[in-house]
């Protein structure tokens, strides 16, 4: 990385150019995976693929259905998708 002289960093708008520079392609970089992941996760919708959460979601609702047999599986698969489960 190459630092600018210090004749060019006399004024604190010659500073902010240099660090907006400096950062800029980073931000851009990541800013745009993120407005390319949620426009891939809104088209996933839209077309009917579920997500990973979805998946996550549905698997540990069957997961406790099986656990208790003894009381309605519909119940407890609904209860578990609408619950967060924290350790």
């Amino acid at each position: 990385m190459e630092y600018p002289h210090s004749s060019d960093l006399d004024t604190m708008f010659e500073v902010g150019s240099w660090t907006w520079n400096w950062m800029e392609p980073a931000m851009g970089t990541i800013s745009f995976i993120l407005i390319a992941a949620q426009f891939m996760k809104a088209q996933m919708q839209n077309i009917g693929i579920s997500s990973a959460t979805d998946k996550f979601f549905n698997k540990r609702s069957e997961y406790l259905a099986k656990q208790f047999p003894q009381y309605s599986s519909k119940i407890i698969m609904q209860y578990s998708r609408s619950v967060k489960m924290l350790d």
